[in-house]
């Protein structure tokens, strides 16, 4: 991938919009910028040179008003805007409102309908966004501590506001707001149907207005004599458009975790400046008062149809089980709440026949009595690893399941940003299920759009996934399996969009040409399989392909077998807009029977076991631990950062490398990068064995693996590992 600066990617699609203007063919608004850096970094987290560059290249808020100064005049073409990922500390107005900005802003108001500022700097509502007729705005992962600019010009109902009018969907979650001011929000922005207000350290959501506001309503908040006394609600729904909410809840460490991430690439001064800033904010937030905030009232809103919950862990059962569910609700998240026991006797007080749509992921579910639910058409029980360790709960879901069921998503384990849930605790219980009895329950539902069976040890795929008993399919995820072939009978799905077949056992691909009707097909995921060749007899078969995924196969696939290479070359330069991952990345041999890589070398399964690979130690945090039945894991949570203190895990980290060897296993030992986490542990490794010094171990790692370099903590905490073997040998 080629690198540039978001400051060059900006002026380069300003000047691309100035050139489309320049033609003067139409007045209507031609423009969308992309300059997201969080999707950059995403997509190319393997490559540390990538992501130091990003790292250190984040756009400001001065380059950003620096464009807007150089191409002013093409600024009213802008109809969508994303700058997700970068630095900046404001929008376009900082303290004091400019002619310059002004300008910027009246510019913008003409078309601007989608701005993207999430994963940023900025501390305070953009105020000036309300004079932007914006349909969708996202502040994600931002610093902004408080509403109360937005609610003082709320107040004020000045003119020319035309967010108020426009404005559909509002994300200002991963911020570090505590009281929000929900009534307001809803009754004053007319057409507002989203609100994502999650992993705020929330304290208050106002939701009634009333007569006489007493500090507390929710939870532990409330005083006793709150709790008991008649209040008067004031408060009018029935004209609010809102119909979606998500409320998720959050812990102090990991907002702490969330701010350390947050670092100005600027001068000393304003780091420290910084610096005070999140310590402030830290000792501010207190959840003293939180742990039992639960807005029940969100239950009651008259027009919310979508209710996400997700993540909150202090949830009260007690007061749930006494609650009413509005029946205009029809979807409810509750993922990530340590639900456990029956969901049935949970939920049996708000449930009712209204709820199409249940979310319960990453919960610890044992039992569903999926009768209780006649009206469901989608429900998500991923990763809850007690359920799935009984095969009659899988069996029962899918006969009993309504047979209108329209999306099914059945996964033993459930990836998201904080990696596998509980990935080394599942005490290593393998499902036994029979394909043919899971068949004869999926041959009824003839209305699936989207079916999830990852993860269930499947050996193959079933016959019953056909075009007769599925004409409507469009998603297939059947990862994490034991597949070792591509079913001939998905050739025939005429609606489906998309198959996930990664981290399966497939090595081969045999299709037949007359027999393919995979004409919509856009995503196709093959990665992590033992595939030697480039599938280019069914890539040949699939004429709307976008994204194929294969990566992390025993080889990095660049080439078709010998007969097809003229035509698979073809094919390269007629398809090369067509985004093809294949990467693969190798691990360095450091010593026979040990090697040391970044996250990316622990990845590829086959190419792992290809080389021996028997244990494999992770010392990053946030990884997750792929193929947990395949190698024996440890795992140890550091960050790379000076704070992190390495000598307590040392130890334990060197004896898990020696156990590997002695047994004559090979041991991968990695981190993110394979740069200094893992290099730390494996010089410690070295020095011990060899008797080295700190330098001469580090040397003897470099020769092998030329990009190491442990941070200066990490450094210093070896040396006086150093100074503890030589006491220890003498």
């Amino acid at each position: 991938m080629s690198k540039i600066k978001p400051a060059d990617m900006l002026e380069a699609s300003l000047q691309q919009i100035k050139n489309v203007v320049g033609v003067g063919s139409s007045s209507e608004s031609v423009g969308k910028i992309v300059v997201n850096v969080s999707k950059i970094l995403e997509e190319n987290s393997a490559y540390l040179g990538i992501t130091t560059f990003y790292e250190s290249n984040k756009l400001t808020s001065s380059q950003f008003g620096s464009s807007c100064r150089n191409f002013q005049k093409c600024l009213d073409r802008v109809e969508h805007l994303e700058l997700s990922g970068n630095q900046l500390e404001y929008f376009i107005v900082n303290e004091k409102l400019t002619s310059d900005s002004k300008y910027f802003v009246s510019q913008f108001a003409k078309s601007l309908t989608f701005l993207d500022l999430s994963n940023n700097m900025i501390k305070n509502f953009p105020i000036e966004c309300l004079s932007i007729p914006l349909k969708i705005l996202n502040l994600e992962n931002n610093l902004i501590t408080s509403l109360e600019n937005l609610v003082k010009e709320l107040n004020e109902n000045k003119s020319e506001m035309k967010l108020l009018n426009c404005l559909e969907s509002l994300n200002i979650s991963k911020n570090l707001i505590q009281h929000f001011p929900f009534y307001i929000i809803v009754k004053k922005f007319k057409k507002v149907d989203s609100i994502d207000l999650g992993e705020n350290p929330l304290q208050s959501l106002s939701i009634n207005m009333l007569k006489e506001q007493k500090k507390g309503i929710f939870g532990s908040n409330a005083s006793s004599s709150d709790k008991n006394e008649d209040i008067k609600i004031l408060t009018d729904y029935s004209d609010a458009s809102i119909t979606s909410v998500k409320m998720n809840s959050i812990d102090l460490e990991t907002i702490r975790k969330r701010l350390e991430l947050k670092t100005p690439l600027l001068s000393n001064k304003t780091n420290s400046i910084f610096n005070l800033f999140k310590k402030k904010i830290s000792d501010d937030i207190s959840f003293d008062n939180s742990k039992d905030f639960f807005p029940v009232e969100l239950f009651d809103l008259p027009n919310i149809q979508h209710l996400d919950l997700s993540k909150n862990k202090h949830l009260n059962y007690s007061k749930m089980k006494q609650l009413v569910l509005s029946p205009s609700i029809t979807s409810l998240n509750l993922s990530n709440c340590q639900l456990d026991e029956s969901v049935s006797r949970i939920f049996k007080s708000i449930l009712n026949n209204s709820i199409r749509k249940l979310i319960l992921h990453n919960n610890n579910i044992k039992e569903i009595l999926i009768e209780d639910f006649p009206n469901i058409i989608s429900i998500n029980l991923s990763n809850n690893i007690e359920y799935y360790k009984k095969d009659e709960n899988i069996y029962n879901i899918l006969s009993n399941v309504n047979p209108k069921i329209e999306e099914l998503t059945l996964k033993r384990v459930f990836k998201n940003e904080e990696g596998y849930k509980d990935l080394l605790n599942l005490s290593l219980i393998r499902n036994n299920l029979e394909v043919p009895k899971i068949g004869i329950s999926l041959s009824k539902f003839s209305s699936i759009r989207s079916l999830t069976l990852s993860g269930l040890f499947l050996s193959s795929i079933p016959l019953d996934i056909n075009q007769s008993n599925m004409p409507n399919i469009e998603f297939l995820d059947l990862s994490e399996n034991e597949i070792g072939d591509f079913s001939s009978n998905l050739l025939m799905l005429t609606e489906l969009k998309s198959i996930d077949l990664s981290f399966n056992n497939i090595s081969t691909i045999d299709v037949d040409d007359e027999m393919c009707n995979l004409t919509k097909l856009t995503s196709l995921d093959l990665s992590h399989n033992n595939l030697t060749e480039f599938p280019i007899d069914l890539v040949l078969l699939l004429p709307s392909i976008d994204i194929l995924s294969l990566e992390y196969n025993t080889s990095n696939l660049k080439t078709a077998r010998e007969d097809k290479n003229d035509i698979f070359n073809q094919w390269m330069k007629d398809h090369s807009s067509v985004k093809i991952k294949r990467m693969l990345i190798e691990p360095s041999l450091i010593l026979e029977r040990l090697y040391l890589g970044g996250n990316g070398s622990a990845q590829s399964k086959h190419n792992m076991k290809l080389l021996g690979i028997t244990h494999v130690l992770n010392v990053a945090e946030g990884l997750i631990a792929p193929y947990p039945f395949d190698f024996k894991y440890k795992k140890v949570e550091l960050s790379d950062t000076l704070g992190e203190d390495l000598l307590p895990h040392i130890d334990a980290c060197v004896k898990f490398i020696e156990e590997a060897i002695d047994s004559q296993g090979t041991i991968l030992v990695h981190c993110k990068a394979g740069v200094s986490r893992s290099a730390s542990m494996v010089i410690a490794y070295v020095m011990k064995k060899f008797k080295l010094s700190l330098d001469e171990a580090t040397q003897m790692v470099k020769e092998k693996r030329s990009q190491i370099c442990p941070n200066g903590a990490f450094v210093k905490q070896l040396e006086d590992y150093g100074r503890l073997l030589n006491r220890e040998s003498h």
